[in-house]
């Protein structure tokens, strides 16, 4: 790997190197979203099964929670790499490369060996119809074989991206996003295999970027991040560190989808056009989702190098640039999305399904209602962001547990029964929970702020650097 692929937030102009850093990020994360997008497409168009779309959305919010976990925790090592390389610790990030690297293989089995045990029991809570329950377990049993190889890419971009490389993982996901698409192809025209072959065709993809991932790392020979087999194990202290950053990342990621799971019981009471919008709505949501979110991890790790580095007043200038490139991203990405809708949206449904213009309809509904308020969901994401960068992961994880997770859950069991049985009446509770969730963390930030004046502001950038790892 190239030094060039690097950036060092530490040193000169900060806007342009955050926006330069992001991009690769943004598209990673929408070819990682088209993962399933393409499943989606495959399935709509070629299966030939009209439930088959309806199946793989109900899965949605259970395979997240999982993915979101994966995720988040190995926020945790990024976070911890790029405060030890701006204080300049080799030896710290070469520490937190093999315990990342390690931790990544056990839990990725772990989280498979759950996901195999409680998938159909969790998913019988939500699906009501026994033939699209039968269907969604098949795919999230497959998909679970898949956990270990997504545990190690993720670990493994976030140490790449601690190091200021966002590159690198654009072009592995470039090519294992091809992979699939192909793979999907393959499998439901040529071996009609439907949601079985999509989910092959997934897994094969992530098995593909973990390998890509490991000899990215295990070739970076001179560099504080190079992977070595001998030197893998868990270094205690570093551990308990990405863990104390990490899974309150991972709770708050988790969160989100242990919610959603409320919200996609509450759309099973709708008719099967309103399952179905359920799913593409979805993936314009993360669409939109994986736009704004980029700008979290640029708020992680150039804030984490800065606090590293004790540099005060670059780490609240990236929380300024952060913000102000997530919402311009989010009002960009959203008008198009909004003006493209409707052919976007046809793209999921096959023409022959007697119900197409029924489930148009209701996306188009759907999708018409929650896009714009989007925006808001962003500028939480980067606060959240900004503050794991500092190492102040528990706060995020409070206020998505309280005011985002538990608001929906009341919306959704209490007060959504009790209003006109509408699909905007359910959904109203996206919008309410990030406002209030936004609300909260700049109470949060202030103080944070304040915290961060007198740790960094009076010290010089050894003893700063010194004292932030």
């Amino acid at each position: 790997m190239s030094t060039k692929a690097k950036q060092n937030f530490t040193e000169g102009g900060l806007f342009f190197k955050i926006l330069l850093f992001s991009l690769p990020i943004m598209a990673t994360n929408l070819l990682q979203m088209l993962y399933n997008s393409a499943d989606n497409i495959v399935v709509g168009q070629f299966s030939g099964d009209p439930e088959a779309l309806a199946a793989i959305g109900c899965t949605g919010a259970l395979v997240n929670i999982i993915l979101n976990a994966l995720i988040g925790t190995s926020s945790g090592a990024g976070v911890v790499c790029a405060q030890f390389l701006g204080a300049g610790r080799r030896d710290g990030v070469s520490r937190t490369t093999h315990t990342a690297m390690t931790v990544s293989v056990i839990g990725g089995i772990l989280f498979m060996l759950v996901g195999l045990l409680v998938h159909r029991p969790i998913l019988s809570l939500i699906v009501n119809e026994k033939s699209i329950l039968d269907k969604a377990a098949l795919y999230v049993f497959i998909i679970c074989f898949g956990i270990p190889a997504q545990a190690v890419m993720n670990f493994g971009v976030a140490i790449l991206r601690s190091i200021g490389n966002s590159r690198t993982p654009f072009i592995i996901l470039i090519s294992s996003g091809l992979l699939n698409v192909i793979l999907n192809l393959v499998f439901v025209i040529f071996c009609n295999m439907s949601i079985a072959g999509v989910a092959l065709a997934t897994i094969a993809a992530h098995y593909a970027s973990a390998t890509a991932v490991v000899i990215i790392l295990l070739r970076a020979k001179g560099e504080a991040h190079h992977l070595e087999f001998k030197k893998l194990g868990i270094d205690i202290g570093i551990f308990k560190r990405m863990l104390f950053i990490g899974i309150p990342a991972a709770l708050q990621s988790s969160a989100y989808s242990i919610s959603n799971i409320f919200i996609v019981a509450g759309i099973n009471t709708f008719d099967r056009p309103y399952i179905s919008a359920n799913t593409i709505a979805g993936n314009l949501d993360n669409m939109l989702y994986v736009c704004m979110v980029t700008f979290t991890q640029s708020a992680m790790t150039a804030a984490g190098q800065n606090y590293g580095a004790g540099k005060a007043d670059r780490v609240k200038k990236t929380l300024l640039y952060t913000l102000a490139q997530s919402i311009a991203v989010g009002i960009v990405v959203s008008t198009t999305v909004f003006l493209l809708k409707e052919p976007i949206i046809k793209l999921y449904v096959e023409a022959s399904d007697p119900l197409f213009d029924e489930v148009v309809a209701a996306t188009i509904r759907w999708v018409s209602f929650f896009i714009f308020p989007y925006i808001i969901c962003g500028v939480f994401e980067v606060l959240a962001g900004f503050l794991r960068g500092i190492g102040n992961s528990t706060p995020p994880m409070l206020i998505v547990l309280f005011c985002c997770c538990l608001t929906r859950i009341i919306w959704v069991s209490a007060i959504f029964p009790n209003l006109p049985h509408e699909i905007e009446s359910l959904i109203w509770c996206y919008p309410i929970s990030w406002t209030l969730s936004v609300i909260v963390a700049l109470f949060v930030l202030i103080r944070s702020l304040k915290r961060l004046r007198k740790t960094l502001g009076g010290t010089d950038t050894k003893n700063a650097s010194e004292s932030a790892v």
